[in-house]
């Protein structure tokens, strides 16, 4: 029925919308992110109130490891696959089956060598009880496929479908979570069923939607095609696992030095600050199509999706940072109040952060994919020096200073290496432009008439 549902609003968005244009394709990403952050934010709300700072702790390690042997052991396949959609080299049957027999494959070998890794008495397991780490290695195979189907989605511009997915799997996590954990009692481990049941809603509704539109089936593909996508996600392959481990870092290191209840204060509220994404991640999702189809025109899209990041992300950023006691104390609860001034330290860095994954984008749309990797590596290296100088004499502070620092440092590299390949110096790439405001103009108009639009459906 939700699908259902879901089809013919996306019948309706783009009868009204007539062809997709890159501004119409940044608000839809845009709007439906920012829906997706409200329901993040009350997920992460009822994480914080339920489960308090240690069982936020516990339920975030053991999402978290889940997380890193999927990535560990999908080899860049899922971005891989994705290019080569873009470049239409690859069928959406044949990108598909490719990506999910490499990283399915993958999946079965993490499963295992998790399981006997839980029993290593490593003290990052003693941050939760090891029926949570069991049942968290479901997510192993389910957050890569959902990735996978993700990119795809992405890949195709099929940015309405893509949001739909998204929320269906926000949705059914924020609904079963308080059912799971207060209801059935099940505290961690009812947190984390509930997290399994949002990923495999999404995983059906995305292939539904695919199935509908593209006709998608499992097909034989050739070796040399299975060759290209590993070559490919090989050398982004740093990059990849380095753009996890960059934000979430911290969090391991922590596991092995600090209490439960630090690790859950400090997950809280960087992920608070991480949600300021949104607008570099709504921007990246419509510019590599973008970019592959419009070659000659390349820097130009980039350099000004840099800046309208830059701008909305400072934007925010200080709305984020005046109001950080706030936030705190009503989203995650007063006992997270500790670590309020964190947000301070990761509020402007994230400016950084943003920024630069704009040009992180032109990079694998270009094929380029190993530049990706060696600057993410660089700046995961500083932010574990950091966390280990710093965290022993400043605790969480310390911690933030060094996510901060390394987030500032890899951006400033990420603006070396494009200046390097285009010769286009950091004052030509940010300053303002004619047909900036006209962008943020026509942006602001986009993103008005479809939230209009899903207002006037909703009355109807």
């Amino acid at each position: 029925m939700i699908l259902a549902l879901m089809r013919k609003l996306i019948a309706d968005l783009k009868e009204n919308s007539g062809s997709a244009s890159s501004s119409t394709e940044t608000a839809i990403v845009f709007v439906t992110n920012l829906g997706l952050i409200v329901i993040s934010l009350g997920s992460q709300s009822m994480l914080a109130w339920m489960l308090g700072p240690e069982g936020r702790g516990a339920y975030a390690v053991c999402v978290l490891f889940a997380t890193i042997m999927g990535v560990v052991f999908s080899f860049g396949v899922d971005r891989a696959s994705q290019y080569f959609l873009i470049a239409r080299r690859h069928s959406v049957s044949s990108s598909l089956t490719i990506a999910f027999t490499l990283t399915l494959t993958g999946s079965f070998v993490a499963l295992i060598l998790s399981w006997f890794l839980i029993d290593t008495g490593l003290s990052f397991f003693d941050k939760a009880e090891q029926s949570s780490f069991q049942a968290s290695l479901i997510l192993i195979p389910l957050t890569i496929s959902f990735t996978v189907l993700h990119l795809q989605l992405a890949a195709l511009r099929m940015f309405v479908e893509l949001g739909a997915a998204c929320v269906i799997q926000g949705l059914t996590n924020l609904l079963l979570i308080p059912l799971l954990a207060i209801v059935f009692d099940l505290g961690v481990n009812g947190a984390i069923i509930a997290y399994i049941g949002g990923f495999i809603a999404g995983i059906v509704a995305a292939l539904s939607m695919l199935r509908t539109k593209h006709g998608y089936k499992f097909e034989r593909v050739r070796l040399r095609e299975l060759k290209d996508v590993l070559s490919y996600g090989l050398r982004y392959y740093a990059a990849r696992l380095g753009h996890l481990l960059d934000a979430h870092v911290a969090t391991i290191i922590l596991a092995m030095m600090a209490t439960q209840a630090e690790v859950g204060l400090f997950v809280a509220v960087s992920l608070l600050v991480l949600k300021l994404q949104i607008f570099s991640d709504s921007i990246e999702a419509s510019l590599l199509p973008r970019i592959t189809s419009n070659s000659s025109k390349v820097t130009e899209i980039v350099e000004q999706c840099v800046r309208l990041t830059a701008l909305f992300t400072a934007l925010a950023a200080v709305l984020v940072m005046v109001l950080a006691i706030p936030l705190t104390e009503y989203i995650l609860s007063p006992a997270f109040l500790a670590a309020a001034p964190l947000v301070l330290i990761l509020g402007p860095s994230i400016i950084f952060h943003g920024t630069s994954k704009i040009i992180l984008a032109y990079f694998r749309a270009t094929n380029r994919p190993e530049i990706c990797s060696t600057v993410v590596i660089v700046g995961l290296a500083i932010n574990c020096l950091g966390l280990l100088t710093l965290y022993p004499s400043m605790g969480l502070v310390g911690a933030a200073w060094a996510m901060a620092i390394a987030f500032v440092v890899r951006s400033l590299l990420i603006l070396y290496a494009y200046r390097y390949i285009t010769g286009r110096r950091v004052l030509e790439l940010m300053r303002p432009q004619a047909n900036d405001l006209h962008a943020i103009s026509l942006s602001f108009s986009r993103i008005s008439k479809y939230i209009l639009f899903m207002f006037q459906r909703k009355i109807g």
